[in-house]
C-alpha cells in the first residue's frame, strides 16, 4: 500500500488525493484553534483530545461519531518504518469482540477507503444503546458487529458522562469520556454487603471471569433490593471494579464493597475476588 502521506522530492510529479487534502484541512483548524486558546484570543469548540487519522477499512462509508474498532496501524513497521515512527494513523474496521477497549470515535463521515480524523482519547458525543438491565450502567464500549454508536456496559472502557434518558434503555444521546480510567473509588454512598456467587465461571488463559452475585445484608443475611423504584433484587451483579483479562479468579469471601448511586440504585463494586496469577502469567497489566 502506498504512503498517502509520503514526502515529495524537487522535480517529482505533485498528486494529492481528496481525503488526504481534506485531513490535512482539519489538521490545520484544530492547530489554529489550539493556538487561539493558547493566546487567550479565543475559546475552541471543543476541550483538548487525542484525535489520530483513521483509514475507514470497514467497507462501508460511515457517519459523523460512528465508532470503529482499532485493527492496526496504518503503517505497518515492517513495511514503512520511517512511516510508522512519525505518523499516527490507524486502520478501523467494523468491531468485534476482540475490540472491545480498542476503538476510535469519527469526528467527520468517511467514505469507505477514505482517511479522516477519529477521536481516541478525551470526551465527545456519542450514539448510546442502553440494553434493558443497564439502565444504571456507568460505562459503555463497542457494538460487536455495529458501527453505530456504544452500548452501555458494566465495564468499559467510556465513562458516561450524561445520557438523554437516565432512567431509560433504548438508543439516545450521550457524552462519553474516551480511555480514561475508571475511578479508583466508587461514585456513589459506600455500602459493606456480603456478596455471594450466583453465576458465571472462573476465567482461564481463553476466556475472562464472569462471576455474578447476589448481594445480602450482612447482618440480616436478607437479599437487598437493588432498585427501589423497581423493588428488583440484588442478583447476578457483575463487579464494577475491572478485573484482569484471561485470569483465572477464586472467590473472596468476607464482605464485600458495593454503593448506592444518586437514584438509589445498589451496584456492586468489589467483590473481594482474587487473581490467581500463577496460572497467567504476564498479562497482569490488562483490565477489562
Amino acid at each position: 500500500m502506498g504512503d498517502p502521506l509520503k514526502k515529495v522530492k524537487r522535480g517529482d510529479r505533485l498528486r494529492i488525493p481528496a481525503a488526504t487534502y481534506n485531513a490535512f484541512i482539519d489538521t490545520t483548524v484544530a492547530f489554529r484553534e489550539q493556538q487561539l486558546n493558547r493566546q487567550g484570543m479565543g475559546v475552541p469548540s471543543t476541550p483538548a483530545r487525542e484525535i489520530v487519522l483513521v483509514k475507514n477499512n470497514t467497507g462501508a462509508d460511515q457517519d459523523r461519531f460512528a465508532v470503529l474498532g482499532v485493527n492496526a496501524p496504518l503503517f505497518l513497521p515492517g513495511n514503512n518504518l520511517d512511516s510508522f515512527k512519525n505518523r499516527l494513523a490507524m486502520v478501523g474496521v467494523v468491531p468485534t469482540a476482540t475490540h472491545v477497549g480498542k476503538f476510535v470515535v469519527l469526528l467527520q463521515p468517511l467514505k469507505s477507503g477514505g482517511i479522516g480524523q477519529g477521536l481516541c482519547s478525551g470526551t465527545c458525543q456519542v450514539r448510546l444503546t442502553v440494553p434493558s438491565g443497564q439502565e444504571t450502567s456507568l460505562y459503555a464500549d463497542v457494538t460487536t458487529g455495529g458501527t453505530a454508536g456504544l452500548t452501555a456496559v458494566t465495564q468499559g472502557a467510556a465513562y458516561i458522562l450524561w445520557k438523554e434518558n437516565p432512567a431509560s434503555s433504548g438508543t439516545m444521546w450521550a457524552l462519553v469520556r474516551v480511555g480514561v480510567p475508571a475511578p479508583v473509588l466508587p461514585p456513589g454512598i459506600l455500602v459493606i454487603v456480603q456478596a455471594v456467587k450466583d453465576g458465571g465461571s472462573s476465567g482461564n488463559a481463553d476466556e475472562n471471569c464472569s462471576f455474578t452475585y447476589t448481594l445480602h445484608d450482612p447482618m440480616t443475611q436478607t437479599t437487598l433490593v437493588r432498585d427501589p423504584s423497581t423493588g428488583t433484587l440484588a442478583t447476578g451483579m457483575v463487579p464494577e471494579k475491572r478485573r484482569y483479562q484471561y485470569m483465572e479468579y477464586r472467590e473472596g469471601g468476607g464482605p464485600a464493597l458495593a454503593y448506592r448511586d444518586f437514584n438509589g440504585c445498589l451496584h456492586l463494586w468489589d467483590a473481594n475476588e482474587i487473581p490467581l496469577q500463577n496460572d497467567c502469567e504476564g498479562i497482569q497489566g490488562s483490565f477489562y
